[in-house]
C-alpha cells in the first residue's frame, strides 16, 4: 500500500469515529425528560465534547492529505513531510481521545452508575441507559479500528525511511558505500 492510501484509510476511520462519538453525544443529550439533572450525565457529556474537539483537530490535518490526487492524475507529489507532521499530530490527539474515553467514559464506575441510574428510574431511563452503553461500546470498537489505521500509516512511514537508507563504512583502503539491493524507486515512493 502507499502512504496516500493509508492516509485515506485513516481519514475514513477518523470520520467513522467522529460519527460514533456524535451519536454518543446525541444519545446522552436525549435522556428522558422527567427527573432531575445528574452530575454523571454532565460529566459524560463534557468528556464526549472534549474528544470530539480533539478529533476534529486531527481530521483538519488528515483530511486534506487523504483527498490529494496522485501526481499521475494531475495532482502534486504527495508531501511526505507534511504527512509525517499530520500523523504525529493525529497520534497525539488519538492518545488524548483514547485516554479520556477509557478513563472518563468507559470507566467501570461510570458505566456502573449509568446502568444503576437506568435500573432506579426504570422505564424510559432503563432503555436510554442501555442505548448509551451500546453507543459507548461502538465507540470503543471505532477507537480500536482508528488505532490500527494509525499503525498502518506509521508502518508506511517506517518503510519509506528504510527505503532510503545508505550505509557508509570506513575501511583501510577508503570508504565503502552500500545501498541495499531491494530498494525499488517508484515515482510515488521517492517524493
Amino acid at each position: 500500500m502507499s502512504l496516500r492510501t493509508e492516509f485515506q484509510g485513516l481519514n475514513a476511520q477518523l470520520e467513522s469515529l467522529h460519527e460514533a462519538l456524535s451519536d454518543l453525544r446525541t444519545a446522552i443529550d436525549d435522556r428522558p425528560p422527567q427527573g432531575a439533572a445528574v452530575i454523571l450525565l454532565d460529566s459524560l457529556g463534557d468528556a464526549v465534547e472534549d474528544t470530539l474537539g480533539w478529533l476534529e483537530e486531527a481530521l483538519g490535518l488528515a483530511a486534506p492529505l487523504a483527498r490529494e490526487e496522485p501526481a499521475q492524475k494531475g495532482g502534486a507529489n504527495f508531501d511526505v513531510g507534511r504527512a509525517r507532521q499530520a500523523l504525529v499530530f493525529a497520534q497525539e490527539q488519538f492518545n488524548r481521545i483514547t485516554g479520556r474515553f477509557m478513563f472518563d467514559l468507559m470507566a467501570y464506575d461510570n458505566v456502573s452508575q449509568l446502568m444503576q441510574l437506568g435500573r432506579e428510574r426504570r422505564g424510559e431511563w432503563q432503555a436510554w441507559a442501555a442505548a448509551v452503553k451500546g453507543d459507548l461500546e461502538r465507540c470503543q470498537q471505532h477507537l480500536y479500528d482508528t488505532g490500527q489505521a494509525l499503525f498502518r500509516c506509521w508502518l508506511e512511514i517506517a518503510e519509506r525511511v528504510g527505503m532510503t537508507s545508505v550505509s557508509v563504512q570506513a575501511t583501510t583502503i577508503g570508504q565503502q558505500i552500500t545501498v541495499p539491493q531491494n530498494q525499488e524507486q517508484t515515482a510515488e515512493g521517492m517524493t
